[in-house]
């Protein structure tokens, strides 16, 4: 009996921690809500292309018709397919959408399935129902998430090797075209994939600049906008884009080693996150066993229930709050 409280005061913890979660990721960070002003006020002139669609490339949100009316033009949509393509993964944003909802489904369940097994009553099934399709709304998102920092992480790590290639391609002659096409051909995915979606997207008529734009705008790398920012002022103003790339290569090796250094000061500062979150937890398991007449009313009785989820939902909260102020920018 006392093993069933535990579960279900852990599971209610975890629904409301998820919960948290969720509505902290919903809520835009402060540059994000800066750039939004600015090119608002601005009214971006500059790039004008990002309304143009291209005709030869299928914009379809969905191969379903009524899927694709009911799913096109909305800023989620929009927001979803610049995430999948940062991300790598070939989906459409409706085949997108079906796999969540089979999530939720999923999700739902394998916590009736949960509740049955253990023959819960009608508050703890409901309780395991909502933990499911919490972790079943909050589960591709958060995978999409990891893949889009870990192919953005690879693709800043080979940013310098891109640059040298393009640079050694200049100075023996090739114009930039030729050598972008010869660094697609030497450097490895996943860089090598986008620079051949910049060369698909210049043949198919667009302009090198938009192209160069397009994919800073789907990788959202500061380093790759060093790159496009020195090739663009380039093609404006003249001058040695050979030298000019090779700079940028040492600039962004810098910044990598500063970074790997930061990362190196602050591991203590994000292990902390770890011991704080779980020390409480630790706490909580061994008064339980020393003390069981005691510590058990947290999970026996109705008030201890509610102390024992604030309390988990509480520290989830200072984990998180933790990892974000060791987490800089650089």
């Amino acid at each position: 009996m006392i093993a069933l409280q535990v579960l279900v005061a852990c599971a209610f913890g975890l629904v409301v921690t998820f919960g948290l979660i969720g509505v902290a990721r919903m809520v835009p960070s402060g540059h994000t809500r800066a750039r939004s002003r600015i090119a608002t006020m601005a009214g971006d002139p500059a790039r004008p292309y990002e309304r143009q669609t291209n005709v030869l490339q299928d914009e379809r949100v969905s191969s379903i018709g009524f899927v694709d009316v009911l799913l096109s033009g909305r800023s989620w949509t929009a927001t979803t397919r610049r995430t999948l393509e940062a991300a790598g993964i070939p989906l459409r944003v409706g085949e997108y959408a079906a796999i969540r909802l089979l999530a939720v489904i999923a999700g739902l369940a394998v916590g009736r399935a949960a509740a049955t097994a253990i023959s819960a009553d009608v508050s703890v099934s409901i309780m395991f129902l909502m933990l499911g399709a919490v972790v079943g709304i909050l589960l591709p998102p958060v995978y999409v998430r990891i893949r889009v920092r870990r192919r953005r992480a690879a693709i800043e790590g080979q940013l310098v090797e891109l640059c040298e290639v393009v640079a050694s391609m200049l100075q023996t002659g090739y114009g930039q075209l030729q050598a972008l096409t010869a660094a697609c051909r030497e450097l490895e995915p996943p860089i090598s994939h986008e620079v051949q979606r910049m060369l698909d997207r210049i043949r198919l008529g667009g302009d090198i600049d938009e192209a160069l734009q397009e994919a800073n705008d789907r990788l959202q790398s500061t380093d790759f906008d060093m790159i496009v920012t020195a090739i663009s002022l380039q093609r404006s103003s003249g001058g040695n884009l050979a030298e000019i790339l090779r700079g940028v290569a040492e600039t962004i090796r810098d910044r990598m080693s500063f970074a790997r250094e930061v990362s190196a000061l602050t591991s203590k500062e994000r292990f902390s996150a770890l011991i704080v979150a779980a020390f409480p937890l630790v706490i909580v398991g061994l008064l339980s066993a020393i003390s069981p007449d005691i510590y058990t009313r947290l999970f026996t009785e109705a008030m201890g229930r509610v102390m024992l989820a604030s309390a988990l939902a509480l520290d989830a909260v200072g984990y998180v709050v933790i990892k974000r102020l060791t987490k800089l920018e650089v």
